[in-house]
């Protein structure tokens, strides 16, 4: 076997591992759950209280503490709303979305999931077919691999396309319809774009968070808050982008 055989077999298998591994973790989630929302709204409100306490406290506070640091020994600096501040700018600095989970439908993840892997390994399979120091024989070997990895994470079904991707864009699109033709169409229309947007914004979103959390090695908990959830430390693998 050649080197170049065997950096295929190898990015191969990295990659079959890494998905699933990611797989194994998805089934942490729960099928249907709406606690990332209510965990969302409990630490905006622990934040929103904190920064108040921040606003009447934070000078007079740390002036006090200023001055005892003139003596020996020293007090480190107090905020109530610093560490809540520190998650966002982590949040951000990772290139993160500047929103939190709100739902989770599992197999609205499992379905964004299936997409990635099915794309990398269509990718990976046009790598093989364009690499011309393979012989036909390892072309074949290698084209196996592919397709037995691509039997298990198979295409999206037409159904699932519809629920993930054609129902929240046709909100958006009803909205710009009614914009542009208020008389165009009934009431009742409106009602259910509204609906609509509210699960892409609710659910697809979300799910495009979880999937892209799940990439990064989280699970559990983590899931919903990889930066502001206390003691978890996750560890990004490497992959074909």
């Amino acid at each position: 076997m050649d080197e170049n055989r065997a950096r295929w077999d190898k990015t191969l298998d990295a990659l079959e591992a890494l998905y699933k591994d990611v797989e194994r973790r998805s089934f942490s989630l729960p099928t249907f759950s709406l606690s990332p929302l209510v965990i969302g709204a409990w630490n905006l409100i622990k934040f929103e209280v904190c920064f108040f306490l921040d606003v009447f406290l934070f000078l007079p506070m740390n002036a006090i503490i200023f001055v005892r640091n003139i003596f020996p020994g020293r007090w480190g600096y107090r905020s109530f709303s610093g560490s809540y501040w520190k998650y966002a700018i982590n949040w951000l600095w990772r290139g993160e979305a500047p929103a939190f989970p709100l739902g989770v439908i599992r197999p609205l993840v499992t379905f964004m999931g299936i997409v990635h892997v099915y794309s990398r390994f269509r990718t990976v399979e046009r790598g093989i077919y364009l690499d011309d120091t393979l012989s036909e024989e390892d072309r074949t070997d290698l084209n196996k691999k592919v397709a037995a990895a691509l039997d298990h994470w198979r295409r999206p079904t037409m159904v699932q396309v519809v629920y993930s991707y054609v129902l929240p864009a046709a909100g958006s699109l009803i909205g710009v319809y009614k914009i542009l033709f208020p008389a165009g169409l009934p009431q009742w229309v409106g009602g259910v774009g509204l609906l609509l947007l509210g699960y892409a914004i609710t659910f697809v979103v979300s799910a495009f968070m979880f999937k892209r959390l799940l990439m990064l090695g989280a699970s559990g908990r983590a899931l919903y808050f990889l930066v502001q959830s206390q003691g978890i430390k996750v560890t990004a693998k490497k992959q074909i982008s």
